[in-house]
């Protein structure tokens, strides 16, 4: 998620004593609610920030804003400035704040201010934000606060988006195709039908459950009949019952009927495929023969994708053809790719037959390479934060991880070295596409200059997409001055 600086705007003054907040941020005679953590932080102004960690209650997929709160408790005999910060982010809200206007005030001695945390269940799994409080005049003491809500729902996308029939042959026997669809969420959902615009023609299932991180092949059938000189199709939106998170995707079906005697599609698609791994599945290219006479298939131009060479096909009759599968997959070298994205590649498919002229398609074969591809600043805003190579004692550097890649991949952070003790860890998280935030606190014993090597890997697994990472920084230093 991308994170922005903000900025601040209104005062609060004047709020009446009370009794100090217990280590949940709560009042003598308040309910310890459960979704606040135990824990508080203090401030060497005399401001106390409970809790320490924010735990927003569970939500699901379609429900309003959850909501928690932070205590702010002065427990100084002087008047606490203080701002509230939060990243500019599609889950995460401060109550009293926007984009251009963070919170901010004052609370009087012996006072307090509760200042709600709302979130918006958007994705499956957990959703996470550092929550940036700074307390006192002139050099602002600046305090994190790690805040995160579960989102139980379902995830729908489908590949391939297209299910093109390419030309079939008329008033002949046609085999399915199918479309995968992927449920990426934590909960169960169901296809209870489809709503289908556009050409008849073509059919599809109906009543399909796709369990919590399952897929299900949905098949797709062409009736239409008769030859047609024009490419005819139709659009499959599904009826979605279940905590769906997001929109649902649609599919189109296109085909054209002909009298060819030999039918070839006229392009493949392997889907995603990880970088820096090697390739070990691709897509088959079917091609149908109706006519009586046995054949061989040739491929020529294919260098990005391996395939399975020079193929027989038998023959067949009028109405029902023998067909001939030829696989495509990603070459090692084509994939092992720095930045990962889409590959592409027309190849020519020749069929030869005694006695018949050549029959020669070209065909277009791609996939689509996916992974993370990390940087890292050491500054996210110079007029908020410090940078990760000068931090002042007890204060939180805050730094910038951007993912320039195409899919997410969740990390683990370390500190090494032997100064490493006296700074704290990012918390893990998942790296999605854009810009997060990376904040390293640093409280050092004695005068001195501390450094440390923050360094990062991918997760071996977590919940969601976790793709690898296939470029990048992997490390960064981090620098601390008492």
């Amino acid at each position: 998620m991308g994170l922005a600086g903000l900025v601040a705007c209104a005062s609060i003054a004047g709020l009446d004593k009370a009794d100090p907040p217990n280590q949940n941020g709560l009042s003598p005679g308040d309910d310890d609610d459960d979704d606040q953590d135990a824990g508080s932080i203090a401030t060497e102004s005399g401001l106390t920030i409970s809790p320490s960690t924010l735990t927003i209650p569970e939500g699901k997929c379609g429900d309003d804003e959850k909501e928690s709160s932070l205590t702010l408790y002065n427990g100084s005999d002087k008047p606490v400035p203080y701002e509230v910060f939060i990243g500019e982010n599609d889950v995460f809200s401060i109550d009293g704040a926007s984009v251009d206007a963070p919170r901010k005030g004052t609370v009087a001695p012996g006072g307090r201010e509760t200042v709600k945390v709302k979130a918006k269940p958007k994705a499956p799994g957990t959703a996470n934000v550092q929550i940036i409080v700074s307390a006192g005049e002139g050099v602002k003491e600046v305090r994190t606060i790690d805040a995160s809500m579960e989102t139980s729902g379902a995830t729908l996308a489908v590949n391939p988006t297209l299910v093109d029939f390419g030309t079939l042959r008329a008033d002949a026997n046609t085999a399915d195709k199918t479309a995968v669809f992927v449920n990426d969420g934590n909960q169960p959902i169901t296809i209870k039908s489809f709503d289908q615009t556009g050409d008849e023609g073509f059919a599809t299932e109906s009543a399909i459950t796709i369990g919590a991180r399952e897929q299900v092949a949905v098949k797709f059938s062409a009736a239409m009949r008769g030859v047609d000189a024009n490419v005819v199709s139709a659009t499959f939106t599904p009826v979605i019952e279940g905590p769906l998170c997001g929109s649902a995707p649609t599919v189109k079906v296109e085909g054209q009927r002909t009298n060819q005697a030999v039918i070839v599609p006229p392009s493949v698609d392997v889907g995603r495929v990880n970088c820096k791994s090697a390739p070990t599945a691709g897509a088959k290219l079917t091609i149908a023969n109706y006519s009586t006479t046995s054949g061989t298939v040739k491929i020529t131009g294919a260098s990005k994708f391996a395939t399975s060479g020079d193929t027989p096909i038998g023959a067949g009759n009028s109405t029902t053809a023998t067909t001939a599968d030829i696989t495509f997959t990603p070459t090692a070298a084509a994939v092992a790719l720095d930045k990962p994205g889409p590959i592409e590649e027309n190849v020519t498919i020749t069929v030869t037959r005694s006695g018949h002229d050549d029959v020669v398609r070209p065909v277009k074969v791609k996939a689509l390479v996916v992974g993370s591809v990390l940087s890292v600043s050491k500054t996210w805003n110079a007029y908020y934060y410090y940078s990760l190579d000068n931090i002042p004692d007890n204060r939180t550097g805050v730094g910038k991880l951007t993912n320039s890649g195409n899919a997410p991949t969740c990390l683990r952070f370390s500190l090494t070295g032997a100064q490493a003790n006296v700074f704290r860890k990012p918390s893990d998280r998942r790296a999605e596409v854009g810009d997060a935030q990376l904040s390293v606190p640093f409280d050092a014993s004695y005068n001195g200059t501390y450094r440390a090597t923050l360094g990062w890997e991918r997760l071996a697994s977590c919940s969601g997409e976790n793709a690898p990472i296939c470029s990048g920084a992997t490390s960064i230093e981090v620098v601390g001055k008492r």
